[in-house]
């Protein structure tokens, strides 16, 4: 089987291309001309070594045009249809204004026009969930005042932290100072691969500028016993955060690992 992954220059791509490629499954990574030296999107997914072969894109209507290529000639000669992964959203737009020439050519698992134009306007999915029952989320109004919202806003309370926002940490403090709770703490401290003091200091900041004890626990003798749950439970747990980056240093060091233990072998042969 083989799959086409559009808009590798998101770092999302590099997890999807990576679960592809440990299933068995051929990749086939696709960008747009622009980011071939883009320093501000660079084509990250192009750089895995999951990838069997990259094909750059041209922009606009020929774009178009050299993906539906890219599909035709993958399937070639291969006994089933590639399966055709968009990563952007513009793409996935694409594909589906186009749906009735992709569709001879490639497996998709993509959205009518019509779906895409309901999914991408709030209210009208806002309504649709209110017509159905189904409860929404409570959000911050544009320009609302975050101690306003937090007044409002009752238990249980998921904060989704904003960039800038110290780890979440600031909004976890207000909301602590602002609906009558002593103290505060984070599941970051759990992690060993976490900068632990630098987390403690940043909530010991956040409590001591919002008037709320931050709770202090090291929870990272649970660590283990937390991960062992998670695989008990079939939680889905990601090896790395999804860039370039961390891809690389989790490669690196098994490869250092490997080379160690061949050093030890050859020491233990001739010793």
């Amino acid at each position: 089987m083989v799959a086409i992954v559009t808009d590798v220059h998101y770092r999302m791509s590099l997890a999807l291309i990576r679960d592809l490629a440990q299933a068995g499954v051929e990749v086939i990574t696709c960008e747009q001309d622009r980011c071939r030296d883009s320093r501000t999107s660079p084509a990250l997914g192009a750089l895995s070594r999951y990838v069997s072969r990259h094909v750059w894109l041209p922009g606009g209507t020929d774009g178009l045009e050299a993906l539906l290529s890219l599909c035709r000639e993958t399937g070639l000669g291969r006994d089933c249809r590639p399966a055709l992964l968009p990563a952007g959203a513009a793409t996935l737009a694409l594909i589906a204004e186009n749906r009735e020439r992709f569709e001879p050519l490639c497996g998709l698992c993509v959205p009518t026009a019509e779906q895409l134009d309901l999914l991408n306007s709030k209210p009208r999915l806002a309504g649709l969930a209110a017509r159905l029952g189904v409860p929404l989320p409570e959000s911050m109004a544009p320009g609302e005042d975050l101690d306003r919202f937090l007044d409002r806003q009752g238990l249980p309370c998921v904060i989704k932290p904003a960039c800038g926002e110290k780890l979440g940490l600031t909004a976890a403090a207000r909301y602590a100072a602002g609906n009558g709770f002593d103290s505060f703490t984070t599941s970051l401290l759990i992690s060993p691969y976490q900068n632990h003091g630098a987390i403690a200091a940043a909530a010991r900041e956040m409590g001591e500028k919002y008037g709320v004890e931050f709770l202090y626990r090291d929870f990272r003798p649970l660590f283990q016993e937390g991960q062992q749950f998670a695989r008990e439970h079939g939680f889905y747990m990601q090896k790395y955060c999804g860039c370039i980056f961390s891809e690389e240093d989790r490669y690196m060091a098994a490869k250092r690992k490997k080379k160690a233990r061949a050093r030890e072998d050859g020491v233990n042969e001739h010793g």
